[in-house]
């Protein structure tokens, strides 16, 4: 395990090189971990991110109250999840992480109060980016779409803002599927009309459309 962890950090090491800020590779690093099941590991980085504060910090928080969570130890997640709330750079995409989280562990109720949350913390700009459909991958595309789908798994009747969401529909990994989809329809459109000498790049923080799976920055728009 020691070797392998090592491995792992040489290569974050290397990526980092390519950004100016390596919590966003530590960041995934930490998933990368929990993923495979090296949950000291994971909390180690995460901690190192919650100790750069501001944004880094309060994804650093969530990815500490998610391992707890895992070990079965609500009391500790539920402290992290409250300084969480009450950090003041907390914002909506910190919730839509929250709620997909939730989600997928199948706790809804718990998924549809951090995406309420998150909603209600949406300017009116983000807002109108749900309906620029050049903005397919926005925070509020994205929120308002795992809200609805959360909402709708519990019972909800619709409300204005789910009338509002993108066609998020299923699972997150259902969603991130039609994601790559919608990407993939994006620049076959783009190459067609002629638009443009070159695909548009996708949006660092969003699935790569060559299917991996990954984030964007993470796949095919690395820095060579």
């Amino acid at each position: 395990m020691v070797s392998a962890r090592a491995s792992r950090r040489a290569r974050m090491d290397e990526e980092a090189a390519y950004y100016p800020d390596p919590n966003d590779i530590l960041l995934d690093m930490g998933a990368s971990l929990i993923s495979d099941g090296d949950l000291d590991g994971a909390y180690e980085i995460y901690q190192q991110v919650q100790s750069a504060g501001g944004g880094f910090g309060v994804h650093g928080t969530l990815g500490l109250a998610e391992i707890h969570l895992v070990r079965g130890e609500q009391e500790q997640a539920d402290a992290l999840l409250g300084r969480m709330r009450r950090d003041p750079a907390l914002d909506a995409e910190h919730c839509l992480s929250a709620g997909e989280g939730f989600e997928l562990r199948g706790d809804l109720a718990s998924a549809e109060r951090w995406l309420n949350r998150g909603a209600a913390m949406l300017t009116d700009d983000e807002l109108a980016e749900v309906d620029d459909p050049d903005a397919p991958f926005s925070v509020a595309a994205m929120l308002l779409g795992s809200r609805r789908e959360v909402r709708r798994q519990l019972g909800r009747e619709p409300d204005l803002l789910d009338e509002r969401a993108s066609e998020y529909l299923g699972t997150p990994l259902e969603r991130l599927q039609y994601a790559n989809q919608m990407l993939d329809d994006l620049i076959e459109e783009e190459h067609y009309a002629g638009s443009l000498s070159e695909p548009k790049a996708p949006p660092r923080n969003a699935p790569c459309p060559c299917g991996s799976g990954l984030k964007s920055k993470k796949c095919c728009a690395r820095p060579a």
